[in-house]
């Protein structure tokens, strides 16, 4: 995690305001996580409505890596 005092440092730097240096840092943490394998699971059962197994349940959304 980037201290306060850091960001300040980067928004000189850059020329970008505080709001922007705070968004881009919120954006790369989105584009950059990733479900650990339990979540994934959880997340799984979630859009499945608890395992039912007459079709699939996910479609390949969840921890699908293909075009990202």
């Amino acid at each position: 995690m980037v201290q306060e005092e850091e960001k300040a440092k980067l928004s000189e730097i850059t020329g970008l305001d505080q709001k922007q240096i705070n968004n881009w840092f919120i954006n790369q943490r989105k584009r950059h996580w990733k479900p650990s394998r339990d979540m994934r699971f959880a997340l799984m059962e979630s859009v499945g409505g608890g395992g039912d197994t007459a079709g699939p349940t996910c479609y390949g959304i969840v921890g699908d890596d293909i075009g990202t």
